[in-house]
């Protein structure tokens, strides 16, 4: 299966659901910025999320335990925290980008 780069992100919106090669369930679009990309799992009950960095390719969480990512308004202070260089994107839980598909 093909991985998709950061350069097909362009047209991604709000609510576009994206498949990754290392999750199960989808994840959609809840908050974005320039650099960022934050998508939650479609299966909210479970709460999780990944930030996509879009300059270096890569995704993963942020290494702060003050940001949640619960509400989109957690979710757009998280965004801009980061933008901020408040918090960063963490060493541990970085991976390669690896999109394999987009509901766009």
């Amino acid at each position: 299966m093909d991985i998709l780069k950061t350069e097909d992100l362009s047209d991604i919106k709000l609510g576009d659901v994206i498949n990754f090669e290392r999750l199960d369930d989808p994840y959609v679009v809840y908050c974005k910025s320039e650099n960022y990309i934050l998508c939650k799992d479609a299966n909210e009950s479970k709460n999780f999320y990944t930030i996509i960095d879009v300059k270096n390719n890569r995704r993963g969480t942020h290494n702060s335990f003050g940001y949640g990512c619960t509400t989109k308004k957690d979710c757009s202070e998280t965004i801009s925290a980061l933008e901020s260089v408040e918090i960063e994107m963490s060493c541990r839980n970085i991976l390669p980008l690896d999109i394999i598909s987009m509901d766009i």
